[in-house]
């Protein structure tokens, strides 16, 4: 047994004395480091709190240190994303040997009310970290103006009908929003038009906390076929949008044409009452009167109409001679005797309205009243006179209410005058001043206004006699959008009219009422198809 463990011995030792050959030898590691940059980023997030976004500010820092044993070379520090609320300083340096510091100066800048998240990313050439992020959080408080709807088409509406859309001004913020200003700005012709706010909410500034609104009306009324756009602009406290603005469109239309045919009706009698002025100024204007009284009469005697006239002056309700009448046998004469028996030595206050309208009283000693108008002829008014009226009591209003209440209608009395032209008065032929009294009562009851200034009497005297036995104005059956309107006389499109929106009449102007017999074709578009407005909310 001992000499089998001397010969392994042996053995063991001769194997061992071969280990060149087939082991390798151990080596003890190198004490030596690696050189290496080492990023440190402190601190590992920027928490700024709450700021108001009104101008509030602030700075924090990031620190980048090399705690490596090489030189750390920074590439890059940027935000992940685009936000303006967030802004970086450049670094201080980009290159950092071992145990050097650089900086970064974060800016929050809040411009509304959020919660504003980013990072910044820093890139370097840290073997094992090259890319640092640091996550910034901020909130802020501001007032933020909301505008509903802030576009809105009306798309078609009838021209002279309207629609109305209410705009919804609110504070979605988490401070009080101040509304300072509002205004509105239109295209040409203005249709659009925005109510009048303050009657609901006061005057200006308003004051709404978080959640609250108002509520600003705008209305679309088109007055022509066109596109139409208004923009309201609101001027608030909100930092972010101090100037909030709110589009409108609409488009005008007309509505389907309407008809409506009138006849020139023969009228069989008239009663015509002369209010001649009788002051000392009248001499040459009453002798112009006379000398062209025939031509007036031409125009009775040829239509075969019945008539009677009746002449008072401007300061007294009585007759002035007799009334002329189919039966007197020379009206021209019976009038000239008449006109030169009124003369000139009345007062220099000139009523006519007055004792017009007294002279035409029933049931009265005021004058011919019923004794003058017959209930079944139409009954016309004519006053002559060179100053204004200067009536106390009775206005143009009282002679048109109480003759068309008389007479049963507006198409049964009619009004002219001969009189100082309106405006300013004239000036040849001794002058007149403005008739602005007559030329009002002419208007509310549809008649002709000429001047007393003229030359030549013949052709005022021609027109007032067929504007009296002719219809010059003509009632519409609706209201009309009053572009639309189109008149045909005799199948003739006529222009000289105008529309009296106060009566709802078609006016012929002077010497262009239609004959007798004729027919008269009105077309237009009814304001009256207008829809129901329903208030529109821009849902």
């Amino acid at each position: 047994m001992g000499r089998f463990i001397k010969l392994f011995s042996t053995f063991v030792l001769i194997s061992i004395g071969c280990s060149d050959y087939n082991l390798k030898s151990y080596e003890e590691p190198s004490s030596t480091p690696i050189e290496a940059p080492n990023i440190e980023v402190s601190p590992s997030s920027l928490n700024f709190g709450t700021l108001n976004a009104d101008g509030e500010v602030s700075l924090k820092t990031i620190t980048i240190k090399n705690k490596g044993t090489d030189t750390l070379n920074i590439a890059s520090a940027d935000l992940s994303n685009t936000s303006t609320v967030y802004t970086l300083s450049n670094l201080s340096v980009d290159k950092l040997e071992p145990d050097e510091e650089a900086y970064i100066i974060v800016m929050y800048n809040p411009e509304t009310y959020s919660t504003d998240n980013n990072s910044v990313v820093i890139t370097s050439d840290d073997p094992e970290d090259s890319f640092v992020s640091v996550p910034l959080l901020g909130d802020s408080e501001a007032p933020v103006i909301s505008i509903d709807p802030d576009s809105y088409d009306f798309e078609n509406v009838l021209v002279g009908c309207d629609d109305d859309l209410d705009v919804t001004v609110s504070n979605v913020g988490n401070v009080d929003l101040t509304i300072d200003q509002i205004s509105y700005y239109v295209t040409y012709p203005a249709d659009f038009a925005i109510e009048e706010y303050e009657d609901a909410y006061g005057p200006l500034p308003w004051v709404l906390e978080p959640g609250d609104s108002v509520i600003v009306e705008v209305e679309y009324y088109p007055s022509d076929v066109d596109l139409d756009s208004g923009i309201l602009e609101v001027y608030s406290n909100d930092p972010y949008t101090p100037i909030a603005s709110a589009t409108q469109e609409a488009e005008g239309i007309y509505s389907s044409t309407y008809e409506e045919s009138h006849k020139q009706e023969e009228i069989d009698s008239v009663d015509i009452l002369f209010v001649i002025d009788n002051s000392c100024s009248m001499n040459d204007k009453q002798t112009q009167l006379a000398n062209n009284f025939d031509i007036f009469m031409n125009v009775f005697d040829t239509s075969g109409i019945d008539y009677q006239i009746g002449f008072i002056t401007t300061d007294d309700s009585d007759m002035a001679g007799s009334l002329i009448t189919t039966a007197t046998p020379d009206p021209v004469a019976e009038v000239a005797q008449i006109i030169d028996d009124i003369g000139t030595r009345g007062s220099a206050t000139e009523r006519g309205l007055y004792y017009s309208y007294y002279a035409l009283q029933t049931g009265y000693d005021f004058g011919p009243g019923s004794d003058f108008w017959r209930t079944d002829a139409k009954l016309v008014i004519i006053y002559v006179s060179d100053e204004d009226d200067s009536s106390s009591g009775i206005t143009p209003t009282s002679i048109k209410s109480y003759t068309v209440g008389a007479k049963g209608g507006a198409d049964y009395v009619i009004a002219h005058a001969v009189a100082g032209d309106y405006p300013g008065g004239c000036t040849t032929n001794g002058g007149a001043a403005e008739g602005l009294e007559y030329y009002t009562v002419v208007s509310y009851l549809n008649g002709a206004f000429l001047s007393i200034c003229q030359d030549d009497w013949g052709t005022p005297l021609e027109i007032l006699a067929n504007e009296s036995i002719l219809k010059s104005s003509f009632t519409l059956d609706r209201e009309p959008v009053e572009e639309t309107i189109v008149v045909v006389v005799d199948g003739v499109e006529e222009s000289n009219w105008t529309y009296d929106s106060e009566t709802n009449a078609i006016n012929f102007a002077e010497g262009y009422a239609p004959a007798a017999g004729v027919s008269i074709l009105i077309s237009y578009s009814p304001i009256s198809d207008c829809p129901e407005n329903t208030e529109d909310t821009g849902a």
